[in-house]
């Protein structure tokens, strides 16, 4: 029998705005929480040793089949970990605090509490010398450019030559992340998830889209040709808002204006848990359109958590032999109007509906400042 380990439980953190856990993956099955490390921590004259420790009683507890909110976890046994030893290099920072924009299939708290301020304890791991530039460094939940902290943080590691990740909006432009582009190993995923301003703004209830694919532009300039790549947009499949080959078409419209070259799609996750065992073959059949239109247009295509278990679980093979656009725009409509007599409700039922807040009054209100 195989030895279960993983790269985060060995040598990962993610940092909320309460807990310190070993990882924050979806895992595509019901709940059961991430793995927890420490509770309600402080960031003053933190002990990194004794987190150490704590992480080598979850390696344990892997190995032995013990650690129950990562079974089933698709990382386990995937990855191979930096050079052995105690110490941390994955870090994920996911305050889901502030943000300035409202998506509807936000999970975070109605009533978040504010970010820890991090950085000192990030500066004392690296001086420890317990950080590894093997791994990568995380920025997520909620909108992290307009974290006070942010610019030092990605000065501290830019300078680390490790990978750093941004999640980001693209509603604000950060000068320091488009500096740290300078360093091949700096992507930016940049979610607009959609591509019309009608659309985008039923979704994330602010109407900046033009903003967010001009910003797009921006941080591609920023950096050389062959790192273009770098700079990603993120594409998540909404059943009732965005999930139509017409929607799909214009967002690769505009990510060809602003020089765009990756593209990452995944589902949305309370819809995925909800629906995960039907067989949603109008999915299958956009999730086969991106990749058709990522060859057409010489754009990368690549998938987060939930399109990587859907796909795991079903056949690879096209739903029909389709050639063009006309086709697929003809099967998804097709399968849409058969999942409507079929009476398979699975359009709004998940998230919150966006005509309750769209609003004059509310629909800057409702933004976390």
């Amino acid at each position: 029998m195989q030895t279960k380990k993983c790269h985060l439980i060995s040598h990962g953190i993610s940092i909320n705005s309460e807990n310190i856990e070993a990882c924050c993956l979806c895992r595509g099955l019901d709940e059961q929480g991430h793995p927890l490390i420490i509770e309600n921590f402080e960031t003053e004259n933190f002990d990194w040793e004794h987190l150490l420790n704590l992480k080598d009683i979850q390696i344990e507890q892997l190995k032995n089949d013990e650690l129950d909110s990562c079974k089933g976890c698709y990382v386990i046994n995937q990855y191979e970990c930096p050079s052995k030893g105690k110490f941390i290099a994955f870090i994920n920072f996911n305050h889901w605090t502030h943000c300035n924009s409202n998506c509807i299939y936000c999970q975070r708290a109605k009533k978040p509490k504010p970010p820890r301020n991090t950085y000192n304890m990030m500066k004392s791991l690296i001086e420890k010398g317990l950080f590894n530039d093997e791994g990568e460094i995380t920025f997520q939940g909620g909108e992290p450019t307009l974290l006070d902290e942010f610019d030092d943080l990605i000065n501290l590691f830019a300078v680390q030559n490790t990978i750093i990740r941004v999640h980001t909006s693209g509603i604000k432009f950060s000068s320091a992340l488009a500096k740290a582009l300078d360093n091949s190993k700096t992507q930016i995923i940049i979610s607009p998830d959609a591509g019309t301003p009608e659309t985008y703004k039923k979704i994330k209830k602010v109407s900046k889209l033009e903003q967010v694919f001009n910003n797009a532009e921006k941080y591609i300039s920023s950096t050389k040709l062959e790192f273009a790549h770098n700079v990603k947009l993120k594409y998540i499949i909404i059943p009732g808002y965005n999930d139509t080959i017409e929607e799909i078409c214009e967002f690769f419209k505009r990510a060809t204006k602003a020089n765009v070259k990756s593209v990452i799609v995944d589902i949305e996750a309370e819809y995925y848990y909800k629906y995960k065992k039907r067989a949603l073959h109008n999915i299958k059949l956009l999730l086969d359109f991106f990749v058709y239109k990522g060859k057409q247009l010489g754009i990368d295509i690549g998938y987060y958590d939930s399109v990587i278990y859907f796909k795991s679980k079903r056949s690879s093979k096209n739903l029909l032999p389709v050639e063009n656009d006309t086709m697929y725009k003809f099967a998804n409509g097709a399968l849409r109007f058969l999942y409507k007599i079929l009476n398979i409700d699975y359009m709004r039922n998940f998230v919150k509906d966006p005509l309750l807040v769209e609003t004059e009054d509310e629909k800057e209100s409702i933004l976390i400042s």
